[in-house]
């Protein structure tokens, strides 16, 4: 419980010669007043002892947590300073994927008002010259935002990832990704370019991480988490049998509706076979599968799942969203 102290009251004693300092001071007609510490330090007092008073009347009535915050506030608070990215980066990147579409779908000489929304300066450029642009020959299909840097106080630069269609033969084909740098302001929640996008190199993709369980391999004849990968694949896939067969009670895997492959073949495997399992061993094991479906076309797909051994049967307990790391090596 939070105590509160008062301060006691000045002695008797003393208010004597407080009074005859008074008196002498306004005696002293043809002399300037002068402050009196010992007033405004009373002033301080009692203007402390008020605050706290009134602390724990507004404590008393909404609790503690008011009473706490009432006390730690700072007696002149400084003014809050609005943070350097205090916009949140969602719209800033949303703002900036459809300016890419914006231009590379319509900044041509048929569409000379297409930029105006995102890039109003462009109109007053009298620079900026797009009447040699022809219409039509690109197009998105996707943009993703890659990367936001703040520039400055509401101002980012984002990098713009677009799958871009070109027109061959009359017909839209591939021509790649694309990846743009646009830079966006933002003022009293609204955004604005300040230049044309840039075409810039890909980003460079990471080194791979080192997987644990090592390579995968074909799995070998008699391999008993092969088999029972092949069956769970079979169900979760293609919907040949039932998966309460082959996964644990609580490990709430659903299989895949509707079946998407008439056909599913475990090709790979990272775990070596099992030799003389005991019951209740675990294991991890990333699995590559073939799937064929109705019109013939085949996806390859890979799965990281936990395994355990129930019964003398190895079970799926758990599809991991993630094939898991090998550990660091130390020494």
């Amino acid at each position: 419980m939070l105590a509160i102290r008062r301060s006691k009251p000045s002695r008797r004693s003393e208010r004597p010669d407080r009074r005859a300092e008074h008196a002498a001071t306004r005696g002293n007609a043809g002399t300037a007043k002068r402050p009196r510490p010992g007033l405004s330090q009373a002033r301080r007092v009692s203007a402390t002892q008020a605050a706290l008073l009134a602390a724990l009347v507004i404590g008393a009535v909404t609790g503690p947590l008011a009473l706490t915050g009432v006390l730690s506030r700072p007696a002149t608070a400084a003014p809050r300073t609005r943070p350097a990215q205090a916009v949140t980066p969602v719209g800033v990147t949303g703002f900036a994927e459809l300016y890419v579409t914006a231009y590379v779908n319509r900044a041509d000489k048929e569409h000379p008002d297409a930029l105006a929304q995102f890039y109003p300066a462009a109109a007053a450029d009298p620079g900026l010259d797009l009447d040699s642009v022809e219409a039509g020959p690109f197009y998105t299909s996707r943009t993703a935002p890659l990367a936001v840097t703040a520039t400055g106080p509401d101002y980012w630069t984002v990098t713009v990832a677009a799958e871009v269609l070109q027109v061959v033969d009359g017909a839209y084909q591939p021509a790649g990704t694309r990846f743009y740098t646009v830079a966006v302001h933002e003022s009293a929640g609204r955004y604005v370019a300040t230049s044309l996008p840039g075409l810039v190199p890909a980003p460079p993709t990471a080194a791979p991480p080192k997987l644990a369980g090592g390579q995968l391999r074909p799995p070998l004849e008699g391999d008993q988490v092969a088999a029972a990968l092949q069956r769970f694949f079979e169900a979760f896939l293609a919907g040949q049998g039932e998966l309460g067969r082959y996964v644990g009670q609580e490990s709430g895997v659903m299989p895949v509706t509707p079946a998407p492959f008439t056909k599913v073949t475990l090709t790979r495997l990272s775990a070596p076979p099992a030799t003389d399992p005991a019951a209740g061993q675990r294991r991890t094991v990333r699995a590559e599968v073939s799937g064929v479906d109705a019109a013939e076309h085949t996806t390859v797909l890979q799965y990281a799942l936990d395994l355990e051994l129930d019964s003398g049967r190895w079970e799926v307990r758990r599809l991991r969203g993630a094939p898991p790391l090998a550990a660091p090596q130390t020494g």
